[in-house]
Parts: structure tokens; sequence; C-alpha cells
């Protein structure tokens, strides 16, 4: 995964983004824990993740594994679609 230069993600993965994963680099090491799975991360430091919380306007602490990172949101995405889903579902028709 490449890092964004701030264009084509939106602010979400911007200067702030990547000052912030830049500071955690500094205090984060390789064969420190992942912050979800506590796993040790690998040593390719390209693939750690900057965790949001759910609502996208914060991090969560340490640095996560891409496979924990991106299981964690595709979990949370699927919760999402089958309750609007589900909301359909048990609506009543229009008449």
């Amino acid at each position: 995964m490449t890092w964004s230069n701030g264009k084509g993600r939106g602010a979400k993965y911007g200067a702030a983004h990547q000052a912030e994963r830049k500071a955690r680099l500094l205090t984060v090491r390789p064969g420190d824990p992942c912050g979800y799975c506590g796993r040790p991360l690998p040593v390719n430091t390209r693939t750690w993740h900057l965790p949001h919380n759910t609502a996208g306007t914060g991090y969560l602490p340490g640095m996560w594994c891409a496979r924990c990172n991106l299981r964690e949101a595709a979990q949370r995405g699927a919760r999402i679609a089958n309750a609007k889903r589900k909301a359909q579902r048990f609506q009543r028709p229009a008449r």
C-alpha cells in the first residue's frame, strides 16, 4: 500500500494523517504488539496502519497490522450494510 500525498483520498489521509503516522513511527518499533490482536508488528513499517476510531474523526492508540485494520474495517462496513438491508426489509410498502 502506498501512502497518500494528500490527493485522491480526501483530508482523512492528508497532512494531518501523515504527521500522526510519522510521530507514531518514532515510538513504535518492529516486534511491538499490534494494538488490535497483540501479535508482533512486522519489520516492514509500510504494512503498519494508523487505526481510526469508528467515527473516523480521530485515532486509536498504537499501530495495527494491516490484516487487523482491514479486517476490522470490513466487519464494521458489513454491520452497517446489513443493518441497512434489515431496515429496508422491514419497512412497510408505500401505498
